[in-house]
């Protein structure tokens, strides 16, 4: 059964699973925030604007209608990612955040699928929603992102996660299709809090865990 809640609370748990993804409870040690979400301005521009999407449908099939042709996130965009430093996490989880907001207006989950641990349950629920997203043929509309900070510290519990990255990002107001795709709702302008484990698996960075809180902006 496809999970989806109206706008705007819908948000917190639709865009990549942005909830606990630990554990089969929800609960872990990554996925708390810290005290308080860092916004310096020493935190690092958003790198790979959230404007692309993909031109293939993902395996979830039964698509109606062709995915968007609109160009995905390019690695290149997003420097360092592939490096164990802090710098390299934040990176890496701004191009997480940008492939699940491409994954939502294109339907396409292949290239997301890697960017999360197993752990991550309400990562792989999230990745349903956007194969749910594919098999009917409708998709979110484009908007833009506009990261305010991204930044890091290091995780209370290093043996889940090395870093704890603190992302704070602004999205445009944009369409989505309803609970049962027989329409669409108007979801407002938001600014996302978002706070994610990250951890170093076989050589490069993955989400273990997050947590979210939403506002309108």
């Amino acid at each position: 059964m496809r999970r989806r809640l109206a706008a705007p609370a819908a948000l917190a748990v639709l865009t990549l699973g942005l909830a606990a993804c630990a554990g089969d409870d929800g609960t872990g040690p990554v996925t708390e925030a810290p005290p308080t979400l860092i916004d310096n301005d020493d935190a690092s521009d958003g790198g790979g604007g959230s404007d692309g999407g993909g031109s293939e449908a993902s395996d979830g099939g039964g698509s109606t209608e062709a995915a968007p042709d609109i160009p995905a996130p390019d690695p290149d965009d997003y420097p360092g990612m592939d490096e164990e430093t802090p710098e390299g996490a934040e990176q890496a989880f701004k191009y997480f955040m940008d492939m699940g907001w491409w994954g939502h207006q294109t339907g396409s989950s292949e290239k997301l699928r890697g960017l999360s641990t197993e752990n991550c349950l309400v990562c792989n629920n999230a990745l349903d929603d956007i194969d749910q997203l594919a098999a009917n043929g409708e998709y979110w509309s484009e908007f833009e992102t506009n990261v305010v900070s991204v930044s890091s510290q290091e995780a209370p519990n290093e043996e889940i996660s090395s870093y704890v990255v603190s992302y704070i990002a602004d999205n445009g107001e944009h369409q989505e299709p309803n609970e049962n795709f027989e329409g669409e709702i108007e979801v407002p302008a938001q600014r996302y809090y978002i706070a994610a484990g990250m951890a170093w698996v076989d050589g490069k960075w993955l989400v273990d865990g997050m947590s979210v809180d939403v506002e309108d902006v």
